[in-house]
């Protein structure tokens, strides 16, 4: 891994929040299109985007002003 690598996985890192706040679910598994998404020990998701969006849809409320009325910090 190079510092272009590690750049990369830093912004991917400060947009998944940004995409997640604001409901944006598809952006937000966008980004993880080539990742397999583990829940603990149990693959939840493995390279699929629609069912990641679907899987956030699944458990996250989103409320009348369109958001689920979070705001995550990223300190790095």
């Amino acid at each position: 891994m190079d510092s272009a690598d590690q750049i990369e996985i830093q912004q991917l890192v400060n947009r998944y929040p940004y995409h997640l706040d604001a409901a944006q679910f598809d952006d937000a598994a966008a980004l993880f299109a080539d990742a397999d998404v583990y829940f603990g020990d149990t693959l939840a998701v493995s390279r699929d985007v629609a069912a990641l969006a679907g899987l956030w849809r699944s458990f996250v409320k989103v409320y009348s002003n369109g958001t689920p009325r979070t705001r995550h910090l990223m300190v790095t």
